[in-house]
């Protein structure tokens, strides 16, 4: 073993000792596994990892996280620490519910990460998408055994319409001037209502600039 492997492995031995007696980060199972106590730090280390990969390693990840929920955060925390990160994923993402999962978790980070204009259009382009199919649905009321909080939500939803977060999210990116008539176009079919068209653009943006990408 060279000198700077045996350093090394020494200075890991008294790491893990104080992440573990001082701040309990890491629990060590008999056969010597680590598990961390926190999700936060299994996250953590899982967007370092993917930072770090191949290419083809990083296509297989974005490949394995979109297909776990749960995996949310390791997505955002590698974003927040390469914006190109959102582009490999969009541009990978071709199963239309698993790039639409996608645009929700960039869309509700947006105050953590940033991203391009490109990655913003795309995420436009795909809001719009579940808008309009959104726009289609007409509640049926409840089935046979539903529960009545089923059904509130439902009325809720007629009330509402099921577009309207889709629209809102949209309506908070921080689009490029030749993306944001597209955005009202979409504002303005969803909903006939004039005071809802200008709603959305009433809101307060306060996810709007740390999303603005450096490209």
């Amino acid at each position: 073993m060279r000198p700077a492997e045996r350093e090394a492995e020494a200075l890991a031995d008294e790491v893990f000792d104080f992440w573990d007696t001082t701040i309990a980060v890491f629990i060590e199972d008999g056969d010597g596994i680590l598990t961390p106590r926190s999700r936060v730090f299994a996250n953590l280390a899982d967007a370092v990892w993917m930072i770090d990969a191949s290419g083809a390693e990083q296509i297989s990840w974005i490949e394995q996280v979109l297909a776990d929920e749960t995996r949310s955060d390791s997505v955002v925390l590698a974003v927040s620490k390469d914006q190109n990160v959102a582009d490999l994923a969009l541009a990978f993402a071709t199963d239309i519910e698993a790039r639409r999962v996608l645009v929700e978790w960039l869309c509700d980070a947006a105050d953590r990460i940033q991203v391009g204009e490109a990655c913003i259009e795309a995420m436009l382009n795909t809001l719009v998408e579940q808008a309009e199919d959104a726009a289609d649905w007409f509640p049926q009321g409840p089935a046979a055994g539903e529960s009545d909080l089923f059904w509130s939500q439902d009325a809720q939803d007629k009330t509402d319409g099921r577009a309207w977060q889709f629209v809102r999210r949209a309506a908070m990116l921080p689009l490029p001037p030749r993306s944001r008539a597209e955005r009202d176009e979409l504002i303005a079919r969803v909903s006939g209502d004039p005071n809802a068209v200008r709603r959305p653009r009433c809101w307060p943006p306060p996810l709007m600039p740390p999303m603005t990408g450096g490209h």
